[in-house]
């Protein structure tokens, strides 16, 4: 693909110098009649290499493989961005046309005014009473501000505050009142000059009290993501469908769920079904497990009247595993040990608070590779994976090892686009390739969750991976910078984890691709939905920046993804040298 990129390169080179082509100046970020709310914004494109570029007037670097990138200042409203490419006498011209949203002005004092631009809640909000909510709105700035329920409380007062030089923003809190229940209220506010005038005006959502009593309950349909934030946050877990939860609230897109006797968390409302009015979530009964395993898997299977919500905590201890379940009560618990697994250290179990039950499991092990919890017909089943028993010949040193390469997006999911016009879903495909070629000559068996250009849910992708029985899920992507970004400084090689027992492997493979001569970007934690995906050794690899010029260069190179492939392989590899071989751990 890298080879055809060129030959049509120097295609239009030879085009223009003829001048039987119109087509040789193609801006590739952004897209024309684009909207941004930021006030720079970088741009690129592709030009023969050696045409000059100038944008807005000013001269612009062209790198050797056609490449340009720039950063332009937007003004509020349209803007227009005239480029301008010339090559041997000949001159081709395009004009951006993208939108700047305005961002916050501080409001004139006078004539007295509330901005609806700004005023929250700006959608309903689902709370039960005595919980919390926030308010805000923006309006002339040294005001006296206060807001109320419509005909249910008293006017309560708002403290002003300003964001960086936004003056006249206005905020407030109360406790949700216990009635009336399931009526919208609608919320109001004032502000009062120092000469007295008032202004008043309502919020655009309104606030719906949810009955403590007979709370609303939710199943989770197919996967759902717990979040820690209604607005933004992090996932702090995934739960498998069916799971039933308390409801007891709703905003900025997300069902608020309760579990256990504290536990709070957010779910999209896309993933979480309501369920009829009056539906029970009564504690669930967890009883004593059955041991057993398989060459793949130790199974601790648990009688349970029905799913319920857990959290998997990582530990320090890469041997150790605590699953806390939620909703339930423990029965009378005894539980016999086979002979034979010399994996399990230690099993215990214990109720840590009302509605709480705590399982600890301590591996023979070195590492955890990997733990799935499912429900099965009247039981849950916490599985924990064996390590991986792996060769001995030294040609082969990923011998015994299943391993899931994923490239990123695919079909319309393009992915980011280099200054040239390559696509991300391309490059992620033609790595992934090279490094299933390159894994299989180590000993591994591997699998291409996709080998077409096709889409894929990310539960397909994880299902594809579990179904293959993967020791280890790679995800490879290739990076962009933000549209606010330097093209030209955000570039180099990443790798991400969440849980403790990827690090070494992230580590590694960092550090070999830094060793291809790409700029190091991080080695970095994060809590994507890949990186918590738990039950294989799973990492995300972004190997460059498609937004990079330079990154591209490397691309375009007729090597690359082989050479890329050859370091994450070296990165595995290494990582594998360094741990105890499987029938080690078991002795």
């Amino acid at each position: 693909m890298f080879k055809h990129w060129l030959l049509f390169l120097l295609y239009l080179s030879a085009a223009v110098q003829a001048q039987t082509d119109d087509g040789w100046l193609r801006i590739t970020f952004p897209a024309c009649g684009d909207t941004f709310a930021a006030e720079w914004l970088r741009l690129s494109g592709a030009v023969p290499a050696q045409a000059g570029i100038r944008v807005q007037e000013r001269s612009v670097r062209v790198w050797p493989q056609g490449a340009f990138v720039d950063r332009v200042q937007l003004a509020e409203g349209w803007n227009r961005i005239p480029i301008q490419a010339t090559l041997a006498g000949a001159t081709r011209s395009d004009t951006l046309h993208i939108y700047r949203i305005p961002p916050l002005k501080t409001s004139p004092e006078t004539p007295l005014t509330l901005d609806p631009a700004l005023l929250e809640p700006a959608a309903d909000l689902w709370l039960t009473p005595g919980e919390t909510f926030f308010v805000t709105c923006k309006g002339s700035p040294g005001a006296t501000a206060r807001f109320c329920l419509e005909g249910e409380t008293a006017a309560l007062p708002m403290q002003e505050r300003r964001s960086g030089d936004v003056k006249g923003l206005y905020e407030g809190w109360m406790q949700a009142p216990h009635g009336p229940l399931l009526k919208p209220l609608q919320v109001w506010f004032e502000l009062t000059a120092a000469d007295g005038q008032q202004v008043q005006h309502l919020a655009p959502g309104r606030l719906i009290l949810l009955s403590p009593e007979s709370p609303a309950a939710g199943r989770v349909l197919q996967e759902a993501q717990l979040w820690s934030a209604a607005r933004e946050g992090t996932v702090v877990g995934l739960l498998p469908d069916g799971v039933l939860m308390r409801v007891s609230g709703k905003m900025n897109g997300r069902y608020k769920v309760r579990f256990g006797s504290q536990q709070a968390a957010y779910v999209d409302t896309s993933e979480l079904v309501l369920q009829p009015p009056g539906t029970v979530v009564a504690p669930a009964a967890l009883s004593s497990p059955a041991i057993a395993s398989d060459k793949d898997w130790l199974y601790f299977s648990f009688p349970i009247s029905r799913p319920v919500p857990f959290l998997v905590a990582p530990q320090t201890d890469q041997n150790r595993l605590t699953i806390t379940f939620y909703d339930v009560f423990q029965s009378p618990l005894w539980t016999s040990f086979p002979d034979q697994l010399p994996e399990i250290r230690q099993v215990s179990w214990q109720q840590v608070a009302e509605k709480e039950v705590q399982i600890h499991l301590v591996l023979g092990q070195a590492q955890m590779w990997g733990c799935r919890v499912r429900y099965q017909e009247g039981r849950v089943q916490v599985m924990v994976r064996r390590a991986p028993r792996l060769g001995e010949e030294v040609r082969l040193p990923l011998k015994g090892l299943r391993i899931a390469v994923d490239p990123g997006h695919g079909g319309e999911e393009m992915g980011a686009v280099s200054p040239t016009g390559l696509w991300e879903k391309e490059i992620n495909l033609d790595v992934a390739r090279q490094l299933a070629q390159s894994l299989e000559a180590a000993g591994a068996q591997v699998l291409l969750t996709r080998s077409a250009d096709v889409v894929m849910t990310r539960q397909m992708r994880h299902r594809a991976a579990q179904d293959f029985a993967a020791h280890i899920l790679i995800s490879l992507h290739h990076n962009a910078a933000p549209a606010t970004a330097d093209a030209v400084r955000a570039a180099g090689t990443s790798t991400y984890h969440t849980w403790p027992q990827n690090r070494a492997l992230a580590q590694s493979i960092y550090a070999r691709l830094r060793k291809t001569g790409l700029k190091p970007f991080g080695q970095i934690w994060s809590s994507f939905y890949t990186t918590r995906i738990a039950d294989m050794l799973s990492v995300l690899v972004e190997v460059a920046f498609m937004s990079s010029p330079g990154d591209e260069q490397r691309m375009l190179e007729e090597g690359y993804a082989k050479t890329m492939a050859r370091a994450i392989t070296a990165g595995v590899t290494g990582f594998i040298s360094s741990r105890p071989r499987g029938q080690e751990e078991e002795e």
